[in-house]
């Protein structure tokens, strides 16, 4: 976690963490051992929050409470879960990242993570999505239950924004071309969806 939201290698920002309201620093500050594992403290902080959480407005025993926390806080700093909206930016190629976004709420027996990725290249966009975490019975679920693409405006606003992947992507949620026309600018600022 520390690579992600403390010290990123050379050229990448860290993430921008937010605990509903906190920011990271003030979570994980509230760990004594923050000064020599601020990453480890973090950890720490969003487990007892989220197990808190869960045992008040769920009424979940402590122990099973924990690991639920553990499980979903982990995520937090699993790589690959939080790039896993990368694959919904429209163009091909690298990506250019410019900076990421989480934020993390709490209510009753569910954890949402809500992350805002911003791309700058080949052309800027946003990726938005929301996943969230459900305590039952028998464990948890996930599911994504927002996801948003969002691709700035060419320099000319009849231009057609020309990717493919666009014009993919539009078809895998489903949405129709408008009123038969190409894909532009104009008519296509967001993709959204509901649980996929």
């Amino acid at each position: 976690m520390e690579t992600l939201y403390f010290a990123p290698p050379a050229g990448h920002v860290p993430i921008a963490l937010t605990v509903g309201e906190e920011a990271w620093d003030t979570v994980a500050g509230n760990d004594p051992k923050f000064q020599s594992d601020p990453g480890g403290a973090l950890l720490r902080q969003m487990i007892a929050k989220i197990q808190d959480a869960l045992m008040t407005r769920n009424r979940e025993p402590a122990d099973i409470a924990y690991l639920k926390a553990r499980d979903i806080a982990r995520h937090l700093g699993n790589e690959a879960f939080l790039k896993a909206n990368h694959v919904l930016a429209t163009h091909n190629g690298p990506h250019n990242e410019r900076r990421q976004a989480i934020n993390v709420s709490i209510d009753g027996n569910k954890v949402r993570i809500h992350t805002t990725t911003t791309f700058k290249e080949p052309r800027t966009e946003v990726v938005d999505v929301t996943k969230e975490f459900t305590s039952t019975d028998s464990g948890l679920e996930l599911r994504v239950i927002h996801a948003a693409v969002r691709v700035a405006a060419p320099s000319e606003p009849s231009e057609p924004l020309g990717n493919s992947s666009v014009e993919d992507m539009r078809k895998r949620f489903g949405m129709p071309t408008p009123h038969g026309s190409p894909l532009t600018a104009t008519t296509l600022r967001s993709i959204d969806c509901a649980v996929w």
